[in-house]
């Protein structure tokens, strides 16, 4: 089902036939209804119209008293059939539509804040996230129909592979940005995950500002092996990442040097030259 039309879109439409909008008028705050103007000046009192029942009410014995002119009332009927605006309303099946009262819409405004605040304090979240958490909640409403939102679900899966695919590149990007102007140190290890996957872990470490007392470890990287896995093959991988281009110089400057486990591809002895390269 289509979204409403907004307030600036139905008098739009309504201006393109002369009959509708010298007899209809739409109510403020109210997108679902129209008030008939001739009809409400007969009865002496707002006759609204939901927009669902526009063709039936021009059809009907009330409104034909005022208008009396068949073919004006087959154009507009026609005109109606075509924008085809009926449709978008037809959730609603009442001929009058009535807006909550204020008293209504006070009490679903304060129910709603009991609710982002009790969420807040059972899920031990701070207080100061109100706002933003208001604010999403508002987004989501006007961009997604309650449909999908009734059906959303997200878990630990979910989360993990957005995370890894669209936050990790972020992330990745500003810890590199700041090695540039910050001494560091490099902290490396070789793993697999489980026993298939093997990788390199490309950690950080250093002082986030002058005068930290201690080192923060950022993980930068976790670079997939395949292949040859020597110091040499190492170097090349930790050069791509980290020392390409004017600001892997700016970071070559910056590195103090690295850790290991000790393992003879991570040491400069016997068949490795990966320490012995990045000192």
């Amino acid at each position: 089902m289509l979204d409403p039309l907004n307030q600036e879109e139905l008098s739009q439409v309504l201006k393109l036939n002369d009959y509708i909008s010298q007899t209809f008028r739409p109510i403020e705050n109210n997108l679902l209804a129209l008030q008939c103007i001739s009809c409400s000046a007969s009865q002496k009192r707002k006759y609204e119209i939901a927009i669902q029942n526009l063709s039936k009410h021009l059809q009907s014995k009330t409104h034909e008293k005022h208008n009396h002119d068949p073919d004006i009332i087959a154009t507009a009927l026609a005109f109606i059939d075509k924008i085809n605006i009926q449709p978008r309303y037809s959730q609603f099946s009442n001929s009058q539509v009535e807006l909550p009262s204020p008293k209504i819409i006070r009490n679903n405004k304060y129910q709603f804040r009991f609710e982002v605040t009790s969420f807040l304090i059972q899920n031990n979240l701070p207080f100061d996230l109100s706002d933003k958490l208001s604010a999403f909640i508002s987004t989501l409403v006007q961009k997604f129909t309650s449909d999908e939102l009734s059906i959303f679900t997200v878990d630990r899966n979910h989360i993990s592979d957005i995370a890894g695919s669209c936050l990790g590149p972020f992330f990745q990007q500003s810890y590199l940005n700041l090695l540039k102007n910050t001494p560091f140190s490099l902290s490396l290890d070789e793993g697999s995950i489980k026993g298939n996957t093997e990788y390199l872990a490309v950690n950080a470490r250093y002082l986030e500002t002058s005068t930290s007392l201690h080192t923060t470890t950022k993980l930068i990287a976790m670079i997939q092996l395949e292949g040859s896995k020597t110091g040499e093959t190492l170097y090349n991988l930790l050069v791509s990442l980290l020392f390409t281009g004017s600001d892997g110089e700016m970071r070559k400057k910056m590195c103090l040097g690295n850790c290991t486990d000790g393992a003879a591809n991570m040491i400069s002895s016997g068949n490795s030259f990966l320490t012995s390269r990045l000192e």
